[in-house]
């Protein structure tokens, strides 16, 4: 009996070598790992949290040059709104909460499935051992890919011919450091507190493919979620704003009666939960968006996407209004 013991101990352990080993190998450096990190090691005044638009859109740096706070950018492409909430109470419960939210609303993330295409588990594996953690874990990913608790490294099996490269990036200093030099590129640069500094490119689809606004096809989960984050700030004395960021004049002007709608929807939610938003589409006929050119050359897709040089422009009009 006892060497059956044993022997079943010695399996358990050869088991999470192996698969610590092939979790080393196999899973790449991501911005996650290191905007996980500094949310849960630095405190800041603004925390910026949403999806992609927010991730290159806005400049921290920029907009502290005008609010004189200090801020943080935790968007992320494919952050839905629980993965926001999370990545917020990681900040809270590692002891350092910010003063302000600025929740990055984009419409189509309210409308499509939550992570819908993508790898349920790129935030979740980089969060820091803990509580939250495992909140996070019984929140969303135990009904999607609970598996990756135990070979998290299987999501990235298709990687096998990175394994080098993986390998060499993680024996470097910046990895070590939560860095990100290894995922710049040609065309995109990671800049300070979570900016992604775009170059000028072309358009990635047809206007004719952007998901727009449709109320009818906004599901109760969202909104759930966000009384949920309301409800959140509210107990531990955290101001929540919302903004919609702009996105090209073409794409508004083909779209205006959905952009419209869009706008008077969460004014709605806005007025009923007592937070402001403001909406940075340009409207013809209103003055948010006033002070940038917002025509698709300055954008790298119809979908909203900017170019580095438009973000830092932009960036300090939101510094503006957050100013205010």
């Amino acid at each position: 009996m006892k060497k059956r013991l044993i022997r079943a101990v010695l399996f358990v352990i050869l088991c999470a070598v192996i698969t610590a080993g092939l979790n080393f190998v196999f899973i790449p450096n991501s911005v996650a790992r290191a905007n996980l990190r500094r949310v849960s090691t630095k405190t800041y005044d603004d925390f910026f949290i949403g999806s992609s638009h927010g991730h290159s859109d806005v400049d921290p740096l920029v907009v502290d040059s005008v609010t004189g706070r200090s801020s943080t950018n935790a968007c992320m492409p494919s952050e839905y709104l629980i993965d926001s909430y999370y990545i917020l109470k990681l900040a809270c419960e590692s002891g350092h909460k910010p003063k302000r939210v600025i929740y990055e609303w984009d419409p189509p993330y309210w409308m499509t499935e939550d992570m819908a295409g993508n790898n349920p588990d790129s935030f979740y594996l980089r969060f820091p051992e803990g509580e939250t953690k495992l909140k996070y874990f019984f929140a969303k990913i135990i009904s999607m890919k609970w598996y990756v608790v135990t070979n998290p490294w299987s999501e990235y099996r298709n990687l096998f011919r990175d394994i080098p490269k993986t390998v060499r990036i993680k024996c470097g200093e910046d990895y070590k450091n939560y860095g990100t030099a290894d995922l710049d590129t040609d065309v995109k640069q990671y800049r300070p507190e979570g900016f992604a500094y775009y170059a000028h490119g072309t358009e990635w689809d047809s206007i004719s493919n952007v998901l727009t606004f449709d109320r009818e096809k906004v599901g109760g989960k969202p909104q759930q979620l966000f009384q949920r984050l309301s409800d959140y700030c509210r107990s531990e004395g955290i101001e929540l704003a919302v903004v919609e960021l702009p996105v090209p004049a073409e794409t508004v002007e083909m779209h205006r009666e959905a952009f419209a709608d869009a706008r008077a929807y969460f004014t709605e939610i806005a007025k009923e939960y007592g937070i402001s938003f403001r909406d940075f589409n340009s409207l013809p006929e209103e003055e948010t968006g006033k002070g940038i050119d917002a025509g698709v050359s300055n954008f790298r897709d119809y979908d909203g996407h900017m170019s580095g040089e438009l973000a830092e422009q932009f960036s300090k009009i939101l510094g503006e209004y957050l100013k205010e």
